[in-house]
């Protein structure tokens, strides 16, 4: 056996070494080998003496220093100081010997975020693994700081060695700092808040008394900005900058400085009145660091102070002005201060009446009795005193007096008021006096319950009762007015509104007599007690002469219709025969006379139109009679009646319509033009040089309503301020000398305006003289807008707009941006040119005027077509035609390739239709337009036999050759009264009647009625058009009733007539008439849009006027064969599915015509169920129809 051991050996020099024996037995021998060890063992004792100190010095670092190995498959501690375990609780060995101690004890929150950064590791050099938490020793987590030094030792394997810093209460600190970091932050936001926020202006000032910081309300109160006041003297925008000094030195004091008032002058000169705080802030150390001064507005407060001492002055102004006497008293009732009025009235001074009792102003004899109504006005039983105060001298003051508790200057007191009914009194005298002599009967009566007071001696003489039969009973009881209802309306009215006002009513008198009465009534107070005081008016008489008026007014609206009848035959004769011979053969000073004959006749035609509106007015027999209506076309055709008078005149027409505006209204279009036309009229007669406007806007209100508003200004000779007043009487004229040079009634003015005042509005003027005027009226209206948009075939974005009247070229402008088009505007051709030369972007379309001064427009277009444009197409030119009687238009148009011309006025819809066939194959100006004609011919394939009744020759004449010019292949079949054409009518196979209506014998009424009586046999109806000069309304409903089917008055319009004639004989033309489907075949179209289109020439405008009233109005005939079906009335089915089928062939919709003809030809046996079913188709019908409409319409988008 080998024995190793050591120990020590004392050398020469004294010292000991260690010596290292190595032994083993041999036999009886023992070899031995030794070695000095003692380098090693000291070596050995200093390296275990420094690990002593190393763990005494780690064991104060407060850090765990920790060293590893990491090999592939695990890592593990290989040192960990001892300190681990005065840190974290944990021992060292508790490390050695798990080596996943470490990441078991990692906060589950922290363990990815080491994992993640393990994996980042480098291989080698300084790592931080940052701070998360470890869990001790007793569960809890402390926050550790982890860096590690990596080395790679000659294994491959790494070496770490790290060092755990234990930074919980750092973190814990840290926390905390951060909490109150937050809370320092939140209260700055808080304070910065309240600072920005403040109604006050707050100023942050040095101890110089600049500003170095300021809050928002500080800006708006002295108008500088936070930059302009930063650094300067506050006092800067003081009024009174001395008074700043003496408040700074005082703050530098230390001494409290009290709220201070003083204006504050602001940046743009003002001042106004602030309330100041200030105060002096300081440091932890006490030192001042700068002052805080709080600024307050008190310019309501100062207000208010002002209104408060005015209201102080108005109040004794007031109390001492009062004619009422006002007495204070205590609650005692000792008087200590009254009104001027009391000394005024009752004679005493103001020393006499201090002391005195309330009850010493009253007369000794009735104090007692005033004390006990004092007492009841004190318990709520009384309102008022009615007893007399006594003067000084002994008189005595007749008074109301009411009294209340109150308090003066915050003592309880007694307030009384006296009111002097002296007046009263005497009012009252004067009212006994005339309610007993008034000749109108009148009475007084209790409201409470009817009952008569006192009648006065007229109430007594008309009802014929005594006095003593009628105080005391009800007007019922007497059985007074003829209907019980009567008298309980009169008290409802008094109940509900304390009076009742001319109220017509019938009454009785004592002998049973019936007499108009005119009843009125009030209720007042007197003396507590409520009264009814009534006059009734024997009105008896007046009636009479009513009824008698009432026969007078129907006589002279009899004779006004014969007369009008009388008047309109001859000038009927007078206006067509002029007419007539302006088409023959005349030479010039033949034609002047019949120009002027046709122009005579049609203003005495004007005036007796007038005479008779003004009649119809006055006698309130006019009605408006209201449809939907294009009022666009309105105003266009309104201004074509007096452009030829314009244009004799060589003045500028200018249509101003607002872009958006709706274009369909429901109005009175008739009366509504006839407002326009004279307006406009008045306008061009009155202007000698200038222009004419006719403007038209639209303010839209709640639902489908709008407000329109028409406005008519010219630059003619005004009127001033006292004509203007006279400018709406009957037959008057602003100016005796205007009626002398201009001619006219004077009605015209007044019968537009009455006509306005029926549309609910009223024409209203305003105008200088010399200067021109401008007359203007609104109407509100149920309206619809016109949905159509405007499409061009390409995008038209620029335009050129020369003309030299300012003002239409601004409504073209404003016009042409509405549909998304800019416009240039050019005053002369030349600045044109101009424009033309310098423009990069080249213009669409140019719209020049043809009168211009210097260079008109037709020269400048030739200028453009010259210079600028060889290629007729690349400048699309319109033409603004001032001149319509200039006959080289065509020429001019065809010479310089003009695209379109617009006669002036420029109408909206034109304007729009050439804008939209800008880029069409062709000039629009060269496209067929359809135009309705007097002279065009109507083809009817079958002559027509024409009846004509008129008494008159000329008339008849006049008739007959409109009617050969119009149709010429007619036969003519003539009577001269009823009787004849009865006859007539018996004799010969008539396709259509005019009738005049009064003839002799026989009136044409009498006729048709025995005509239609014939047709009961015949089974064959002839259409009868009356002729008629009366134009009273009525006239047309006893035609219409008599069984005619239309109504023409005279004079005969030539248009109007063709369109008769054209309607009625569009039976017999030779045209395909469309073809009814069989029951139950498709077909391709609800709405036939194609040939809707092709039976108005394709004019845009007229199509979409048709299909929009077509929308408001088709459905209405559904509805009305709907109602009639649960009658069961085959002859009403009938009449109603025949008006559908009617309007559904016109409107081209082929289905719902077949529907309808279905009906109507088996009406009779047709079931209610089948009919049922027949609508039902309909009414969806109509659904499909309005779809389709719709979308042409781009309704349904």
């Amino acid at each position: 056996k080998v024995l190793n051991f050591v120990n020590r050996y004392r050398s020469k020099d004294g010292s000991y070494r260690f010596i290292e024996w190595r032994s083993f037995p041999a036999g009886k021998l023992i070899y031995a080998a030794a070695r000095d060890i003692t380098q090693r063992i000291r070596e050995k004792q200093e390296i275990e003496s420094s690990r002593d100190n190393l763990e005494r010095i780690l064991s104060h670092v407060p850090a765990v220093i920790y060293s590893l190995i990491t090999t592939e498959d695990c890592s593990k501690f290989t040192y960990i100081s001892k300190n681990v375990e005065k840190i974290l609780g944990h021992t060292p060995e508790d490390f050695y010997l798990d080596s996943k101690f470490q990441r078991n004890h990692i906060h589950p929150e922290d363990l990815p975020q080491v994992n993640a950064l393990l994996k980042c590791e480098p291989t080698q050099g300084s790592y931080e693994l940052g701070e998360y938490r470890i869990q001790n020793k007793a569960g809890d987590y402390q926050w550790i700081y982890d860096k590690q030094t990596i080395t790679i030792q000659p294994d491959g394997n790494r070496e770490i060695i790290g060092a755990w810093w234990d930074i919980t209460d750092l973190k814990k600190a840290e926390s905390q700092l951060q909490e109150a970091e937050k809370q320092i932050r939140d209260k700055e936001a808080r304070y910065t808040s309240l600072f920005n926020q403040s109604h006050d202006a707050v100023f942050i000032l040095d101890l110089k008394g600049n500003v170095i910081e300021s809050n928002k309300r500080a800006e708006e109160l002295l108008g500088f900005t936070k930059q302009e006041m930063k650094g300067l003297p506050l006092d800067v925008t003081s009024a009174a900058p001395e008074r700043s000094y003496q408040v700074l030195e005082q703050i530098l004091s230390g001494n409290v400085v009290p709220l201070y008032e003083r204006p504050f002058r602001r940046k743009d000169g003002t001042t106004v009145p602030v309330e100041i705080s200030a105060e002096l802030v300081r440091d932890g150390e006490g030192l001042p660091t700068h002052i805080q001064s709080v600024v307050r507005d008190i310019s309501e407060r100062k207000r208010i102070e002002k209104k408060l001492i005015e209201s102080e002055d108005n109040f004794r102004t007031f109390f001492e002005t009062m004619e009422d006497m006002i007495f204070v008293a205590d609650r005692q009732g000792r008087v200590f201060f009254t009104n001027g009025a009391v000394t005024r009235k009752l004679g005493y001074s103001l020393d006499e009446l201090m002391g005195m009792h309330v009850l010493d102003v009253h007369p000794v004899d009735r104090r007692k009795e005033a004390a006990e109504i004092y007492s009841d006005m004190f318990a709520g039983k009384l309102t008022t005193c009615p007893l007399p105060l006594g003067r000084k001298d002994g008189s005595e003051v007749p008074v109301e007096t009411r009294v209340w508790f109150g308090k003066w200057d915050g003592t309880e007191c007694i307030f009384g008021v006296s009111k002097d009914l002296s007046q009263e009194q005497e009012a009252l005298r004067m009212f006994n006096r005339i309610f007993e002599k008034n000749p109108t009967s009148m009475a007084l009566s209790s409201t409470e319950d009817d009952r008569f007071i006192e009648v006065n001696q007229a109430f007594i003489d008309r009802t014929g009762y005594t006095r003593d039969e009628v105080i005391g009973k009800k007007a019922k009881d007497l059985c007074l007015t003829e209907y019980p209802e009567t008298f309980e309306r009169i008290v409802e009215g008094f109940a509900k509104d304390g009076f009742v006002h001319n109220l017509e009513i019938k009454f009785r008198t004592k002998h049973g007599e019936i007499l108009d009465g005119l009843f009125s009534g009030e209720s007042f107070e007197v003396l507590g007690k409520k009264i009814n005081l009534t006059v009734l008016a024997d009105i008896t008489a007046q009636k009479n002469a009513e009824i008698t008026a009432l026969q007078a007014s129907r006589a002279k609206s009899e004779f006004l219709a014969n007369m009008s009848h009388e008047i309109r035959t001859p000038l009927n004769g007078v206006i067509g025969f002029g007419e007539l011979l302006l088409k023959t053969q005349l030479n010039p000073s033949q034609r002047q006379y019949a120009e002027n004959l046709t122009v005579a006749g049609r203003s005495l035609l004007e005036i007796i139109n007038q005479i008779l509106d003004f009649s119809k007015i006055e006698a309130g027999k006019l009605e408006l009679e209201k449809t939907p209506e294009d009022l666009i076309h309105l105003v266009q055709s309104t201004l074509d009646i007096v452009k030829l008078n314009a244009e004799k005149k060589n003045l500028e027409l200018l249509l101003a319509i607002q872009p958006d505006i709706p274009r369909y209204a429901i109005v009175d279009p008739l009366r509504l033009k006839q407002i326009l036309v004279n307006l406009l009229g008045n306008a061009v007669k009155f202007t000698q040089s200038g222009e004419v406007e006719l403007t038209l806007t639209c303010e839209i209100k709640e639902g489908n309503n709008g407000v329109f508003r028409f406005s008519i200004r010219d630059t003619g000779i005004g009127i001033d301020h006292e004509q203007q007043k006279k400018l709406f009487n009957a037959f008057t004229q602003a100016d005796s000398s205007v009626t002398r040079k201009y001619g006219g009634t004077g009605l015209g003015l007044m019968i537009s305006n009455l006509l306005a005042k029926k549309m609910g509005s009223e024409i209203h003027v305003e105008s200088e003289k010399g200067k021109g005027s401008t007359f203007s009226f609104t109407i509100e209206a149920v309206c619809e807008l016109d949905d159509a948009p405007f499409k061009p075939d390409k995008p038209i974005r620029r335009a050129l707009i020369v003309d030299d009247n300012h003002r239409q070229c601004q409504i073209l402008r404003e016009q042409l941006r509405a549909w998304q088009i800019d416009a240039e505007v050019c005053g002369d051709g030349f600045s044109a040119l101009k424009l033309l030369d310098r423009s990069e972007e080249p213009f669409d379309v140019l719209l020049l005027d043809s009168k211009m001064p210097y260079l008109d427009g037709i020269e400048t277009i030739r200028i453009i077509r010259k210079k600028y444009d060889r290629d007729s197409h690349k400048n699309r030119i319109i033409l603004l035609n001032a001149d319509q009687s200039d006959v080289r238009i065509a020429e001019i148009q065809k010479s310089y390739s003009i695209w379109g011309i617009l006669n002036k006025p420029i109408k909206l819809s034109e304007l729009r239709m050439v804008l939209e066939n800008l880029y069409a194959p062709e000039p629009l100006a060269n496209m067929p337009i359809s135009a309705d004609s007097t002279d065009t011919v109507l083809t009817v394939a079958r002559p027509p036999r024409i009846l004509i009744v008129e008494d008159i020759a000329m008339n008849m004449l006049l008739l007959r050759t409109l009617l050969k010019e119009m149709v010429p292949n007619a036969i003519l079949v003539e009577a001269e009264n009823g009787i004849q054409a009865v006859e007539a009518y018996k004799n010969n196979v008539i396709d259509l009647v005019l009738m005049d209506v009064q003839m002799p014998e026989m009136s044409g009424l009498e006729a048709t009625e025995i005509i239609r009586e014939q047709e009961r046999v015949t089974g064959r109806h002839v259409p009868v058009i009356a002729l008629t000069a009366g134009a009273i309304k009525g006239e047309e409903e006893k035609c219409l009733q008599a069984g005619m089917d239309g109504f023409l008055t005279k004079p005969i319009n030539p248009v109007a007539l063709r369109n008769v004639l054209a309607n009625h004989f569009s039976t017999m033309s030779t045209e395909t008439p469309l073809s009814s489907p069989e029951a139950g075949q498709v077909i391709g179209a609800h709405f036939d849009k194609d040939q809707f289109m092709q039976q108005y020439a394709h004019r845009r405008d007229i199509y979409h006027s048709i299909i929009r009233s077509t929308l408001l109005e088709f459905g209405g005939y559904v509805e009305q064969f709907g109602q009639v079906i649960p009658k069961g009335d085959p002859a009403l089915i009938r009449g109603k599915a025949h008006a559908l089928k009617g309007v559904s062939l016109n409107m081209f919709f082929p289905v719902m015509a077949k529907y309808a003809e279905e009906v109507e030809k088996n009406s009779q046996s047709l079931t209610r169920e089948e009919l049922e079913d027949y609508y039902s188709r309909m009414v969806k019908e109509w659904e499909q129809i309005k779809t389709e409409i719709g979308e042409i319409l781009g309704l349904n988008t």
